[in-house]
């Protein structure tokens, strides 16, 4: 997380051979398949699938099982496709998948499991269930196993896979990930890349923008030599501002095939602090295809949940945690500017009492205006300092004059006992979190509970001096 999703259009690319390979044989030709293949996720298919390299997520295992060493958090996925109509009537095909993926610690990597159902109806449907280990074992080197069990029909049959990946880290933005499908030779699928490819990717990656390249080697549909595919693709960030409490991508990519064929994507991206939303659509562009095939559209919501460790070599984990806690900051932020500016407004407002009650005729008009004021604020709920001024100014404006003020006087006694009580709970719940993160090595464990002190108290105004402290022992973790 939220991160990200390693898994399509190289899918896309790469599932030609098997595609027509095995189902379609020699009516079609094979790039058309391998351009139209739907990916893992709407992530993976706007990039185009070139994943290998940028592998970070549950659904890494599809394209390099070493991505799964990138998991930050706990996470589950659901993508649901629209597949190309036009192509081999597939007007009525559509594609589900779920992706769940679990890092166990620094020590012992992470794990994935997908489950994908991908049908046409009246004609077949096709259903496989992935599992995926992903470790570092020299250095900043991480290796990946994943297998694969497919079931296949109307002519009921199934088979088991074997795929591997490594992943290799330079520095804090590149990294070189080669990954290969079916080593075992396993029975071929019409829509999944499970047999015959190797694939090749280098990517640049920084918070804000990543670019990736991918060159798949696939077995040639009639088995007597090698198709090549290759894919360029760029994924940017907005992160979130004063105003926006999420980030947005924009993602595209452009795959070409050895006989001049190609293929575009793009998409787009929406995240929180633990839930993704992805949409993307892929075009065929070839020449005999091309006016048939309307494209594909997929759908994708991401949630991130539960106990996570991200790994220090690991660049990924380190970014994801380093964005948590500048949201974190900004939010802090904004709520102390709102605070402080509506301070300064009671202030202005002070003086501006001083000269407006010289005339005592509108004194009661001025003091019903101002308490209006005062509700409205409190139903847009204005930070309780704030609201607390607004009131000793009206009640020190007013009460001289011989203006009854009962009112505002119980609203300022309830307020300041309410300020208290807040003030006790959060004093208690900073030591419920001390005590609960005592000997917690676990940083992103610490942002959660971190954020939801933020949110529950920055708003009311309280101090955030303990959580930027906390925030800050964080960032340690990062150097």
């Amino acid at each position: 997380m939220l991160g990200y999703k390693a898994s399509g259009m190289k899918n896309i690319i790469n599932k030609q051979s098997i595609f027509i390979m095995f189902m379609v044989g020699k009516l079609f030709p094979a790039p058309l398949f391998a351009l139209t293949e739907p990916g893992f996720s709407a992530r993976d298919s706007a990039l185009g699938g070139a994943m290998t390299a940028m592998a970070d997520d549950a659904a890494s295992m599809n394209y390099n099982p070493a991505g799964l060493v990138h998991l930050i958090q706990n996470e589950a996925s659901s993508t649901y496709g629209f597949l190309n109509s036009g192509v081999r009537g597939a007007d009525n095909a559509s594609d589900w998948a779920l992706n769940a993926g679990v890092p166990i610690n620094r020590r012992f990597g992470a794990v994935g499991l997908t489950w994908r159902d991908t049908t046409e109806r009246g004609q077949h449907r096709e259903q496989m269930a992935s599992l995926g280990y992903g470790k570092y074992i020299l250095g900043r080197f991480a290796v990946g196993l994943g297998t694969r069990y497919l079931n296949r029909r109307p002519d009921v049959s199934s088979t088991l896979g074997l795929d591997l990946g490594v992943l290799a880290q330079f520095g804090e933005s590149w990294s070189v990930g080669v990954s290969a499908n079916g080593v075992n030779e396993p029975d071929p699928s019409a829509h999944f890349n499970n047999k015959g490819t190797v694939r090749y990717g280098a990517a640049f990656r920084k918070p804000k923008i990543s670019l990736s390249s991918q060159f798949n080697v696939v077995r040639s549909s009639d088995g007597s030599g090698r198709d090549l595919f290759m894919t360029l693709a760029c994924e940017k960030w907005w992160l979130s501002r004063e105003y926006l409490k999420s980030d947005i991508a924009l993602r595209g990519a452009w795959s070409l095939s050895t006989d001049d064929s190609s293929l575009l994507s793009a998409g787009m991206g929406f995240r929180t602090h633990f839930l993704q939303f992805d949409y993307a659509f892929m075009l065929p562009v070839l020449s005999d295809a091309f006016s048939s095939a309307r494209g594909s559209h997929r759908l994708t919501l991401t949630y991130g949940f539960g106990q996570s460790a991200p790994n220090k070599k690991s660049a990924v984990g380190k970014s994801n945690l380093k964005r948590l806690i500048a949201v974190t900051r900004q939010e802090i932020d904004f709520y102390k500017n709102l605070n402080e500016s509506g301070l300064a407004q009671v202030k202005y407002l002070k003086a501006s009492l001083a000269e407006q009650t010289k005339e005592p005729r509108r004194a009661k008009e001025l003091y019903r205006l101002n308490m209006t004021r005062y509700w409205a604020q409190k139903d847009q709920g204005a930070p309780l300092p704030e609201r607390v001024e607004l009131l000793k100014t009206v009640i020190g404006a007013f009460k001289p004059l011989g203006i009854t003020v009962k009112g505002a006087e119980k609203e300022l006694l309830a307020s300041e006992k309410s300020w208290e009580r807040g003030e006790q709970k959060w004093a208690a719940d900073r030591g419920e979190y001390s005590k609960g993160v005592a000997g917690l090595e676990d940083p992103m464990e610490r942002i959660k509970k971190i954020i939801r002190l933020e949110k529950k108290y920055a708003p009311s105004g309280h101090s955030m001096d303990f959580v930027e402290g906390e925030l800050f022992e964080l960032e340690k973790f990062n150097e």
